[in-house]
């Protein structure tokens, strides 16, 4: 509902009802890291890693963290993360990251090749796609990631 204050304070609330339950760690961690709190967002989902790190949700957390480490700006450990989760959870959202970061390191060729890839995924992606499908809270952390995939060559539209 957009509303990530609210989402925070129920999440809080679960944790402290079952304080191992891995994947409410993994929900703060990405609600925290959207909403710009990233350092705090890492650790929660670090935390739901070490809870359940092979839990069927588990292969999420990855992506979560490479969120996080994007967002910071450290685009290689975003990388490596992304690469990491796409191993058992091959979505846009990771490509999205990689392409976005390899957009913000300058590397056009490897850039436009992960975008190739993201297509494959979500056909046709744009920047207007990813401003309507991704949700982000923070702003800084949203024009960021458009940055980035401005700089590896995503159309507008």
């Amino acid at each position: 509902m957009r509303q990530p204050d609210s989402a925070i304070d129920a999440v809080k609330r679960a944790i402290a009802l079952s304080p191992s339950f891995a994947h409410a760690h993994a929900i703060l961690g990405r609600l925290l890291i959207q909403s710009g709190r990233c350092l705090e967002g890492i650790a929660e989902a670090e935390q739901a890693i070490r809870l359940s790190p092979f839990a069927p949700n588990a292969r999420q957390y990855l992506n979560v963290l490479a969120v996080g480490h994007f967002y910071l700006g450290e685009y290689a450990k975003a990388i490596e993360t992304a690469r990491q989760a796409i191993q058992t959870f091959d979505t846009w959202v990771p490509r999205m990251l990689i392409t976005s970061s390899l957009g913000h390191l300058g590397d056009r060729a490897s850039a436009e090749q992960a975008r190739v890839e993201l297509e494959k995924h979500h056909p046709r992606f744009s920047i207007a796609q990813a401003r309507r499908d991704y949700v982000v809270f923070d702003e800084r952390c949203l024009e960021r990631l458009l940055t980035g995939l401005r700089r590896a060559g995503v159309p507008e539209s």
